[in-house]
């Protein structure tokens, strides 16, 4: 089992956020967003050479920011230190990417400008430090973030401002939070696994914080090497009342597999059998280990449809769900978390005005947080 050693205890923070960033952006993007921040009362500095960044400052940072430009991946020491970010990740920091005008399939498959920059650093770059880079650089763009279009409808200033709220949210919502982390890790890793698949429940009213423990205990399990998948499903309940199984199925297709094409003969002739067999031909032949967020669970039909959807995913695959309803997690045996959510509540005040807990950066709709081959992750 992964050692979670690092999550004990807290670290001090010196600068809340570091941006790491290229030359192309630092005068005017990176620039105007680190004011931004700092006038918001969150000490950020500024990155483009990376060479002088240590390891003691990077466990002291909450959010790291990655302004992914078409310059980006020029320089190697900032490919390293990015790396090294995100095999480091703590459970009480997140990385937050920002894709300046570069498509985020660009990062994640590496072609457009960073094929050009990784295609030059071949030449005198070893294998295995390229290969790490480029399995970081897909983990990175697994985490979510920002996409700037020069064809959008969003100004630059009003990406600045949501960039600036999810910083405050995390920050503020970070409070004790590694503990709890830790708490459901435990479970999720008990000495009673059996190999199979493990179910954990997180459960609480709304604002007590289920969705802040959620997203903790996805970036702490992120930051390994332990499974070949990751996935974040937000509002599944709400899916799975209006579309039924099927929904289910079709937003794993569609978000981690990318088999669009299966998708929509699936939602379209309603075909959960064809949906099944795909993902157990992923799962369990390729015995590829998932770890799977589902968030918001509110009936017993949902959490059997739940359960069967495990049945597609390999030995030592975990699965995190949130609910209101700890009565349902009772029923099926799932192994619950539900300490002190009173408290929690108390002791994490959300950004909002309305006391909720944002998670619009964590997908669309129904959205869909993943990466694909972690490290082999927002």
């Amino acid at each position: 089992m992964q050692n979670l050693s690092r999550m004990d205890k807290p670290k001090t923070i010196t600068h809340y956020v570091l941006i790491s960033s290229a030359d192309d952006t630092v005068a005017g993007f990176t620039s105007t967003l680190a004011k931004s921040l700092e006038d918001q009362g969150f000490p950020a500095r500024v990155l483009v050479d990376h060479r002088d960044l240590k390891k003691a400052e990077i466990e002291t940072v909450r959010v790291f920011i990655v302004v992914l430009s078409e310059h980006y991946a020029i320089c190697p020491f900032r490919l390293d230190k990015l790396a090294e970010i995100v095999d480091g990740l703590g459970a009480r920091q997140r990385v937050l990417p920002v894709f300046y005008y570069v498509p985020t399939s660009d990062v994640r498959y590496q072609t457009g400008s960073y094929e050009v920059a990784l295609g030059v650093h071949e030449y005198y770059v070893e294998r295995e430090r390229l290969e790490k880079w480029k399995n970081t650089l897909e983990k990175v763009a697994g985490f979510g973030g920002w996409p700037l279009q020069r064809t959008g409808k969003t100004y630059e200033y009003q990406y600045i401002e949501e960039i600036g709220r999810k910083v405050s949210e995390h920050v503020a919502c970070s409070v004790e939070l590694h503990s709890r982390v830790q708490k459901v890790n435990e479970l999720l890793y008990s000495e009673s696994d059996d190999g199979g698949v493990k179910m954990v429940g997180i459960c609480g009213e709304d604002g007590t914080g289920k969705t802040t423990v959620a997203c903790g205990v996805y970036y702490s399990n992120a930051a390994g090497n332990r499974f070949d998948y990751f996935c974040f499903l937000d509002k599944v309940g709400e899916c799975l009342r209006n579309h039924g199984f099927i929904g289910l199925i079709g937003m794993l297709l569609s978000g981690m597999i990318g088999d669009s094409n299966n998708n929509s003969d699936i939602m379209k002739f309603g075909n959960t059998n064809k949906g099944m067999s795909i993902l157990k031909r992923k799962f369990l032949k390729e015995e590829k280990k998932l770890f799977l967020v589902l968030e918001d669970i509110y009936d017993e039909k949902q959490l059997q449809d739940i359960v069967r959807l495990t049945n597609c995913f390999s030995s030592n695959s975990k699965v995190v769900i949130t609910t209101k309803d700890n009565s349902l997690l009772h029923r099926h045996e799932i192994r619950l978390y539900e300490e002190h959510v009173k408290q929690l509540k108390q002791e994490i005040q959300p950004a909002s005005n309305d006391g909720s807990i944002s998670t619009d950066g964590i997908g669309r709709k129904y959205g869909v947080w993943h990466t694909r081959n972690p490290a082999c992750l927002k």
